[in-house]
């Protein structure tokens, strides 16, 4: 009465069970309840039957069609609230259609994916031939297979295959939208950079991000951006980043990983736009995480290149402070201290505190650099000639290469002595004195100049007057070599030069050795001097 139609299979357990304590067959009973609480959606009570009888051992048992239903029946328990991976099990020896067959093992496979039981659904895939069962069921169960399939690529296949899952599959357009979407977003997130582009190219990706829900659309505008970063162009993120709302957090990030590409890649004149679009340096310093980091050293380098070099040297103390790389700061401390030197900008260079504490920590063409520099820099106004000539021999002792050392110090002859500073400039030319000897033409400028201050630093003092003479006389010939009297235009120093020499001359009684230097130039360069002239004509 219990297991007829319309009957409580419920029910039919206490008879099973007074029936088996009278030593009576019971088994049926409980079969046939069994089979009854499943077919009739009644999970529950099936699985408690189950618990307290082994319905499978009582099946081989019955045997027959008995054995037959209730296998069926654990199949489709396990389908709705057990196992779906053991469905094939159960279906082992059962004489059921190839139909029913083929629609339950599919089944199971579609419930293993959507318990997100991936790597068994991909090892169910290859022993139970999923795409022969999908074609042979066909009708909304093949669909839901597809779709399954689609969910796998996703999360643990390969998402390059969604495109062509969805081809003939026929699904809500909106639904279709959003699993292409996501295939690019996971392709991107898997490092799979170039098929990205490619996909991107192929599937209107930002047309994607238009059409689905704002958090999925986040997602795809946010993969954009990454793919801009890492294989793209920088300067294309905050374009990716506007097709969706994306987090300012996550914003923030991506728009200052695109300002520090840009100026990794030299692109100056870009990054400087982005920041102040976005208003990226406005609040860096306030920022944590790794982009932030990198953005200041971005910020830092930028400033540098762009002339800002004030700003530069207070983003480098602030990043030595915050902990950076001192060793790595120090090389561009020392930097901005260079391109401060060659701006002009004595006293902001001057103004810079321990440089020469950092100096040891530079490579040694910086190292260099920066001695030259503070060479320089001491000889100017204001500076302490003293170090000039100590700190050209360091420069010599931190290996820096002859030629480079000289041509300073000829150089540093001619500020000093232009500047009257004479004591200064006579240590410098007793380091100089043996190469301005062998001076020839043709002459550099910083040669030719400092035998010009040469000359004129031995004619302050009289015990030097003939070496002045001979200083002079050597530049002036040197002249005369380099721009010939048939040319007819002097060389620049040349008059200066010539009118030392005669001064010279003259005051070491040697007037008639003048009068014939000038009788022989005068008429053969052009715009002589007038006062030379004059010495000439005897006025």
């Amino acid at each position: 009465f219990h297991l007829a139609p319309g009957g409580d299979a419920a029910l039919a357990l206490p008879v099973a069970d007074e029936l088996a304590a009278l030593g009576a067959p019971a088994e049926e009973i409980r079969l046939g309840s069994f089979v009854r609480l499943v077919n009739g959606g009644r999970y529950e009570d099936a699985l408690a039957l189950a618990a307290r009888h082994d319905v499978a051992a009582m099946a081989a048992r019955a045997g027959g069609d008995a054995a037959c239903d209730a296998g069926l029946a654990l199949a489709v328990l396990d389908l709705a609230v057990g196992d779906p991976a053991e469905v094939p099990g159960r279906l082992q020896g059962l004489a059921l259609e190839p139909a029913r067959r083929d629609a339950l093992l599919l089944e199971a496979f579609i419930r293993l994916v959507n318990a997100a039981r991936y790597e068994e659904a991909l090892a169910y895939i290859q022993a139970h031939d999923v795409a022969g069962l999908s074609a042979r069921v066909g009708g909304e169960a093949a669909r839901n297979t597809g779709l399954a399939r689609l969910v796998l690529d996703l999360a643990v296949g390969d998402p390059a295959e969604v495109p062509a899952r969805l081809e003939g599959l026929e699904i809500d357009p909106a639904r279709r939208d959003a699993l292409l979407l996501e295939a690019f977003i996971r392709l991107v997130n898997a490092s799979r950079y170039e098929e990205a582009q490619a996909y991107m190219q192929a599937h209107d990706v930002a047309g994607l991000i238009a059409m689905v829900e704002e958090g999925t659309g986040a997602d795809g505008a946010t993969a954009m951006a990454v793919l801009e970063l890492t294989v793209g162009d920088p300067a294309e993120v905050p374009k990716r980043l506007a097709l969706a709302d994306v987090g300012q957090a996550r914003r923030d990030e991506l728009l200052l990983g695109a300002f520090t590409g840009l100026v990794n890649n030299a692109r100056y004149d870009e990054a400087d736009g982005i920041a102040e679009a976005h208003a990226l340096l406005n609040r860096l310093d306030g920022q944590n995480g790794q982009a932030a980091e990198d953005a200041r050293w971005a910020a830092m380098m930028l400033d540098l290149q762009q002339g800002r070099t004030d700003m530069a040297v207070t983003r480098i103390l602030a990043l030595e402070n915050g902990g950076g790389d001192r060793a790595l700061l120090a090389g561009f401390y020392v930097d901005g201290f260079i391109r401060l030197m060659n701006d002009g900008r004595y006293d902001a260079a001057r103004a810079m505190d321990g440089l020469e504490r950092r100096l040891p920590l530079c490579r040694e063409a910086l190292h260099q650099d920066a001695l030259a520099a503070l060479v320089r820099l001491d000889a100017q106004p204001g500076g302490k000639i003293e170090r000039v000539v100590p700190r050209l021999n360091a420069l010599a002792a931190a290996g820096a290469p002859e030629e480079r050392v000289t041509e300073l110090a000829l150089a540093v002859l001619s500020v000093l002595g232009n500047q009257g500073e004479s004591e200064a400039a006579r240590q410098v030319l007793k380091l100089v004195e043996p190469l301005l000897s062998k001076a020839r033409a043709p002459l550099g400028v910083a040669m030719r100049d400092a035998l010009f201050t040469a000359g004129v630093l031995h004619m302050q003092e009289k015990a030097e007057w003939p070496r002045g003479a001979a200083v002079f006389a050597r530049l002036r010939d040197a002249l005369v070599k380099e721009y010939p009297p048939e040319e007819g235009e002097p060389a620049p120093l040349f008059w200066p030069a010539l009118r030392g020499e005669v001064v010279m001359l003259q005051k070491l009684k040697r007037g008639e050795e003048a009068i014939g230097l000038l009788q022989a130039y005068l008429p053969a360069y052009r715009d002589a001097p007038e006062d030379l002239r004059m010495q000439v004509e005897g006025r």
